[in-house]
């Protein structure tokens, strides 16, 4: 099985295009942190506020790991 450190530079590689065009376009590096920041913030407020429905916690791993 291969490890994370073997994976890294594929997953780097393929992320390599969409940072270059965000980097072009002058999206910096604190803007996407603000930007995960914020959605991570929605996401818990949905959460709490539709806590009764349990399909709104599949938000969750799909807000956090996007």
């Amino acid at each position: 099985m291969p490890t994370l450190y073997a994976l890294k530079p594929a997953f780097q590689a393929r992320l390599r295009p969409l940072a270059d065009r965000l980097a072009s376009a002058g999206v910096t590096a604190n803007q996407i942190t603000l930007l995960g920041a914020g959605l991570s913030v929605a996401t818990g407020v949905v959460v709490a506020a539709f806590a009764a429905h349990p399909a709104v916690f599949l938000l969750m791993p799909v807000a956090l790991f996007t």
